[in-house]
């Protein structure tokens, strides 16, 4: 995707938020304008991530788990997210940014979710 497609506060930004070496490739590397949605295909505890032109999608990391020991989902594009009731959670393949309207490849993270409810 060119750096022009991407909204004004990521057109020259770097992956800051992956490893050394990594951090320096430019977001308009891995960032792709798919025309659509992710589509949930199979999930389990899964919250939705609020409209984005009249559509829901879920949400790449589940902050709420409503009493459960987990969540899953597996999305087209392809795109895995695993939380556990401690937080923790996992995620690979094609991450859709519901704020900027666009999916990251390749998108992959194990970290712990801010403000997790169990």
């Amino acid at each position: 995707m060119p750096a022009s497609a991407l909204p004004p506060h990521l057109k020259t930004k770097l992956h800051n938020d992956w490893i050394f070496p990594l951090c320096y490739i430019p977001r308009a590397w891995t960032a792709f304008k798919l025309g659509g949605f992710p589509i949930l295909i199979k999930g389990y505890n899964i919250n939705y991530w609020g409209n984005f032109e009249g559509h829901s999608f879920p949400h790449p990391i589940q902050n709420k788990l409503k009493g459960k020991w987990c969540s899953f989902q597996l999305c087209l594009p392809l795109f895995i997210s695993i939380t556990v009731y401690n937080g923790y959670y996992f995620y690979c393949g094609f991450r859709y940014d519901g704020v900027d309207n666009y999916f990251q490849f390749p998108a992959i993270d194990i970290s712990k979710a801010e403000k997790f409810e169990s």
